[in-house]
């Protein structure tokens, strides 16, 4: 097969340089396609050791999940939700009562906004 390449100040590559720009070409993209493959188990790999680590930490926790389960109910299981919302909500109230700068009509805002998010948690 004969490859006719031609550069944009109109030369033409004679028909073994062009044969070899071609097999660089198919070489670099051969190498490209091996480091995303590799990449890509590289990848599969982490997630399946994360997914282990998980597992894991749900048996210690004394929870007992299905062997398909999801990675978002391993990653939650033996934690109380709720309890982190309570403490994050906790933490910005006591970060709006002490922020300087404040007025106190928009501290008041802030904190009414924090105590309806509190009363929307305990439902």
């Amino acid at each position: 097969r004969t490859i006719r390449i031609e550069r944009s100040n109109g030369a033409v590559l004679a028909p073994e340089a062009a044969h070899r720009m071609a097999e660089v070409a198919r070489q670099e993209a051969e190498t490209a396609r091996r480091a995303a493959e590799q990449a890509r188990t590289e990848a599969l790999a982490e997630v399946e050791r994360v997914r282990i680590d998980l597992r894991a930490r749900c048996g210690q926790a004394g929870e007992d999940l299905p062997a398909d389960a999801s990675m978002d109910q391993l990653a939650l299981c033996g934690r109380d939700i709720r309890a982190e919302v309570r403490a994050a909500l906790a933490e910005a109230r006591a970060a709006v009562a002490r922020a300087p700068g404040l007025s106190a009509a928009d501290r008041e805002r802030v904190l009414a906004g924090i105590a309806q998010a509190e009363r929307r948690q305990e439902r």
